[in-house]
């Protein structure tokens, strides 16, 4: 299912579509999806990625592969799905259980590029483990949202208060700090914690 398509049709980005269809977690898609998109995104002034659960996670780790991209924003996003990393994340068994190589052992392998990543979560979740290990190997450039009543649904819980595309602007269009839009959140009566926060 391709997601944010209204979103982003709001706000009159061009973009892409990328989806995992063997939900590998990108460990058996990730060179193919770099050298597809690469040369496409050369001609854009700035690029940014944007993904919900394990579109998240590759919203981060292809955030920090791909030319140009100077911010990304990811949903509900896992670390890692490698149980030697996250012993303790049940969910997703069937898919997990068939990667047999781990090409990207967690979202932050690769390149260390620069990049401004908005991560939200809700809380309370089984989500809490992965954004205890965002925390623990935050990059500079790395902000955390807690969303009170979320869940695994903090995108659906900000498309609902009327937000989402608003956030997305500010982040992607305006480049605003992670204090301003967790301020325009909260105006929009989101109950949001910023654990951690960068400048723009």
């Amino acid at each position: 299912q391709e997601e944010f398509g209204r979103t982003l049709s709001d706000n009159q980005h061009d973009h892409f579509f990328v989806i995992d269809k063997l939900r590998s977690w990108y460990n058996s898609t990730a060179s193919e999806i770099i050298d597809e998109l690469s040369p496409r995104i050369e001609e854009f002034d700035s690029v940014y990625t944007l993904g919900n659960s394990m579109g998240g996670f590759g919203a981060i780790y292809f955030g920090r592969q791909l030319p140009k991209c100077s911010a990304a924003i990811a949903f509900g996003a896992q670390y890692s799905v490698n149980p030697e990393i996250v012993p303790n994340e049940r969910r997703w068994k069937e898919w997990r259980d068939r990667i047999m190589e781990w090409k990207i052992p967690h979202a932050l392998s690769g390149r260390d590029t620069p990049l401004r990543a908005h991560l939200f979560y809700g809380q309370p979740s089984r989500d809490s483990i992965h954004a205890d290990l965002y925390l623990g190997n935050r990059p500079p450039g790395m902000s955390l949202y807690m969303i009170a009543g979320a869940k695994h649904h903090s995108a659906g819980l900000m498309k609902e208060r009327g937000c989402l595309t608003g956030v997305l602007d500010l982040i992607f269009v305006r480049n605003e700090g992670a204090e301003v839009v967790a301020d325009f959140m909260k105006d929009r009566e989101i109950d949001v914690q910023l654990l951690a926060a960068t400048a723009a």
